[in-house]
């Protein structure tokens, strides 16, 4: 079986296909980032960047479109955040 290779307008259809629940969709609006990568080729990568839809492993050159869905992990809330910023946001309905 072969692997699928997406173009990038597949890409952006895909991301809205079979999302397990519960997620997330995140807006790219061509902000920086800074990401911890892993590819398909099982080698470790990381970007500090603006204006990210795309990444290109540095090992193999494969190039990734930045998906739109994120997956929310449920979690057991601890009784103190460990620090300001890692509170949760409340989202609007």
């Amino acid at each position: 079986m072969s692997e699928r290779v997406y173009t990038p307008e597949d890409a952006r259809r895909e991301s809205c296909r079979d999302v397990p629940a519960p997620h997330g969709y995140s807006q790219w609006k061509g902000g920086s980032i800074c990401m911890d990568l892993r590819c398909e080729c099982g080698k470790p990568s990381h970007i500090d960047a603006g204006f990210v839809y795309y990444v290109r492993c540095p090992h193999c050159a494969r190039v990734y479109a930045l998906d739109s869905v994120i997956r929310l992990l449920p979690i057991h809330e601890p009784a103190v955040w460990p620090a300001d910023h890692c509170e949760p946001k409340t989202a609007r309905p």
